[in-house]
């Protein structure tokens, strides 16, 4: 199975928690659920000035998360506990779940013989 990373914006992953979120070394990315073992792992390896995310997943995956196929979900816990209100507590990041997006489903095609013909 061929690796290709695949490089996403941070606040494109995170979105609210973003400001809130510490750096990430390596997290694994499951599918589906937590119980099978990880499909690959997301770092920050661009460097502290990229501001992305760099997924090392199958390629399939890559192609399909880089389409919007995949709900993703992000498990954390607090790192700090200091300070009462929500704002100021910091996020570490534990793994990523992807979920694939269910497709809508095709309407039956007619029958020709329910077809309504119009009257000259």
């Amino acid at each position: 199975m061929s690796y290709s990373p695949l490089a996403i914006k941070r606040r494109n992953i995170l979105g609210d928690l973003y400001p809130q979120c510490d750096t990430v070394s390596s997290i694994p990315v499951y599918m589906d659920d937590k119980s099978a073992d990880p499909i690959g792992f997301v770092d920050e390896s661009l460097g502290r000035y990229m501001d992305a995310f760099l997924f090392h997943l199958p390629e399939d995956v890559c192609k399909k998360l880089s389409s919007s196929s995949y709900d993703i979900i992000i498990d954390y816990d607090f790192s700090d506990q200091s300070g009462s209100s929500g704002e100021n507590k910091r996020l570490k990041l534990n793994h990523i779940l992807l979920i694939p997006k269910q497709l809508p489903r095709a309407l039956p095609r007619r029958n020709a013989n329910s077809v309504v013909k119009e009257v000259q």
